[in-house]
């Protein structure tokens, strides 16, 4: 599978001692910014990169991002034709419910079956089509190989600008949101499915209800439970082999209500499985209020998260509410444990919580950018970075070849460091620490 370009990178040895398994409690030791964020080590390097910050090109805290829901041109067109055909689809459908055009338009996605163990439609799409979506509440779906084949499957908002045919088309069809709602998973990719496009087409950064696309988990927030995930129900023999997916102006919703106590973990997007997965972008996307985490991606290779807003991850609770936890919860907002390939690309991270051990985006990989991202928080009361820290790594993990670059920290009140105790050429070079006590670029 192809591989993301990447720019050289400077050879740097970073070593730290201390660091806890994911599921050790934090351990009481408490920096200059206040706050228990654990026994964090002690911490050396050497690097060939300048360590000078210099101004990050990230989005202030205080700019939510705006939305591009304003209906202006669309890049690129939806181009409908015989070998890209277009089908139209409303919540209720039309006419002769054939797809054929807005008069005719299909009651949702086609389906031939009930995933039996999932409760999900087992959608049947066409290779190389584009389904156009109104307004209106859809089920979830699982997404499975379509027979094979190399074409774009495209799920796309539909847009007063951009709707394919005009016959039946109403431009209050196009105002507003495209909901997926269900009761746990809302998108399942079946083993084997590749080359998918699910496109919102409007809404970007902090923006509920501005965006084309949501997904709506009415489960609760302390179940294992996850938007986006690979279905492993036991149907299958071997997991995995997703390749080619690509989520875009999408608002991962899980503000339904339910506490995010530390009993479980919820999550936007969780890739994992035996057979290998990749080629996986998720941008411009707002992912919020996850009991875990906005991504879990535990196998595979070339994962993308790019001009995200990701707000509120974790345990919103307290200490003492789930007994098999004992006094802490403990998500990451990124889990990754992959082989090769991450890219974290001008994202913003607002507010982590748990009731202990937290961090933000742990790591086992190799070939990793974070380059141009915010971390901050808002709220002390709904915020906590760890004894994990904001970037780090377990102590039985390695990473190599990582850059760290041009990201902005502030506010992170009760500090951490970044956890690596072992891994080869990781540069962590030219970012912005403001108000973040215990964060700095090694010297």
């Amino acid at each position: 599978m192809p591989m993301i370009a990447r720019r050289p990178l400077a050879l740097a040895l970073l070593v730290t001692t201390g660091c806890r398994e994911p599921g050790d409690a934090a351990e009481g030791t408490t920096t200059s910014g206040g706050g228990d964020t654990g026994t964090l080590g002690t911490t050396t390097a050497t690097t060939t990169g300048t360590s000078t910050a210099s101004t990050a090109t990230s989005a202030d805290p205080d700019d939510s991002g705006g939305s591009s829901s304003d209906d202006g041109p669309i890049e690129p067109p939806t181009v409908c034709s015989a070998s890209t055909p277009c089908f139209y689809v409303t919540e209720t459908g039309a006419g002769t419910l054939d797809g054929s055009s807005w008069t005719n338009a299909m009651p949702g996605l086609p389906y031939d079956e009930v995933h039996p163990y999932l409760d999900l439609p087992r959608a049947r799409l066409t290779r190389g089509a584009t389904y156009l979506l109104a307004d209106g509440s859809y089920p979830g779906y699982v997404l499975d190989d379509q027979g094979g084949g190399e074409e774009l499957i495209t799920l796309r908002k539909a847009t007063a600008a951009d709707h394919g045919d005009d016959d039946g088309w109403d431009d209050a069809m196009g105002d507003g949101e495209a909901v997926f709602e269900s009761a746990g998973i809302v998108i399942a990719f079946s083993p084997g499915a590749k080359h998918y496009l699910l496109d919102g087409r409007r809404g970007e950064g902090k923006s509920p209800g501005e965006y084309g696309f949501r997904f709506y988990s009415t489960a609760s927030r302390t179940e294992g439970a996850y938007m986006v995930n690979i279905d492993a129900t036991g149907a299958y023999d071997q997991v995995g082999d997703v390749w080619d997916i690509t989520l875009r102006h999408i608002d991962f919703d899980w503000d339904n209500g339910t506490p995010a106590g530390p009993c479980g973990l919820s999550a936007a997007v969780q890739v994992h499985g035996p057979l290998p997965n990749g080629d996986w972008t998720i941008a411009d996307s707002y992912i919020h209020h996850c009991g875990g985490g906005a991504a879990y991606l535990r196998s595979g290779s070339g994962f993308v998260f790019d001009n995200n807003y990701i707000y509120l991850m974790g345990d919103e609770t307290g200490p003492g509410v789930c007994p098999e936890y004992g006094e802490h919860g403990h998500w990451e907002t990124f889990w990754v444990t992959i082989s090769t390939g991450l890219e974290l690309t001008r994202n913003t991270f607002e507010n982590a919580y748990g009731a202990g051990q937290t961090g933000w985006v742990m790591l086992e990989a190799t070939d990793v950018l974070i380059e141009n991202n915010l971390f901050f928080c808002s709220d002390p009361a709904a915020c906590d970075v760890g004894g994990n820290g904001i970037i780090g790594a377990w102590s039985s993990s390695a990473n190599h070849d990582v850059l760290i670059t041009h990201n902005t920290f502030r506010d992170l009140f009760n500090g951490a460091h970044y956890l690596f105790e072992d891994g080869t050429n990781i540069v962590i070079t030219d970012n912005v620490y403001e108000n973040a006590p215990g964060l700095a670029d090694p010297e």
